[in-house]
């Protein structure tokens, strides 16, 4: 093999590979309407869920009630850190944590 046909199919294989990556789709980004639609739904159903929890007759499936929704709606909008009952008073990890140290 002679060292320009090396050359040649070398630079051919390679504008072959580039040429592949190039033609990958780009990964699709939500429309920040649907983004506000979810969110929105998200928060309709985790206040649905809240209510019902309301009407649990003991504090333990109350909480475990609350934690289920919670988690429901942390996988619906894919949030990871903050959640809407983590705030004071809240069942949120921290809080529950804070109450078994006590």
């Amino acid at each position: 093999m002679t060292p320009t046909f090396r050359q040649l199919l070398f630079a051919s294989t390679l504008g072959v590979a580039v040429g592949a990556f190039a033609a990958q789709p780009a990964s699709p980004t939500p429309s920040p309407a649907t983004t506000k639609t979810d969110q929105t739904q998200a928060d309709r159903d985790f206040e649905a869920a809240k209510a019902a929890c309301q009407t649990e007759r003991s504090k333990t499936a109350r909480s475990e009630c609350l934690r289920r929704a919670e988690d429901t709606y942390n996988k619906a909008t894919n949030a990871t850190g903050t959640t809407p009952l983590s705030g004071a008073g809240g069942t949120g990890a921290g809080a529950q944590q804070g109450r078994a140290r006590s």
